[in-house]
């Protein structure tokens, strides 16, 4: 063969390889996806079964894939659930941060019905905490539209 035949073939091999490469990053992606979407419904299980500390590592982990995914609309619904697991375990400051931290990242991607949800779930916090006009503030953001 000659050495123009041999660097077709080379181009065509390295080619190749590299369009293969891309369809993998693609499949890891989708993987990534159901693991954390698998990982937040689990957590959903625990918490209807009383399971706490299972529901929060679960959502730990989920919140660590969307995080090494770069997927913000995922890091912010975890944070969220997160808040709002610390909050029904009477984990009122540290569920402030994740809901601040929840509503920070919503806001910076308009992902509006979601930081709806964050908001009500604010107003809740701040009701329990008896700090009622932060609630009703928090409460009446979450039901306008954005």
């Amino acid at each position: 063969m000659s050495p123009t035949k041999y660097s077709i073939l080379a181009f065509f091999l390295l080619f190749s390889c590299a369009i293969i490469a891309q369809n993998d990053d693609i499949e890891d992606i989708d993987v990534l996806k159901l693991r954390i979407e698998n990982k937040i419904k689990q957590s959903e299980f625990d918490i209807n079964r009383g399971n706490y500390f299972n529901a929060k590592e679960n959502l730990k982990k989920a919140l660590e894939l969307a995080v090494n995914n770069k997927d913000k609309k995922s890091q912010g619904i975890i944070l969220a659930k997160i808040g709002e697991l610390q909050f029904t375990i009477n984990e009122f400051d540290k569920s402030l941060a994740s809901l601040i931290k929840a509503a920070e990242i919503q806001r910076e991607i308009e992902d509006n019905k979601n930081l709806a949800i964050t908001y009500s779930i604010k107003g809740a916090l701040h009701a329990g905490r008896e700090e009622y006009k932060d609630a009703l503030e928090y409460l009446h953001s979450a039901k306008k539209p954005f």
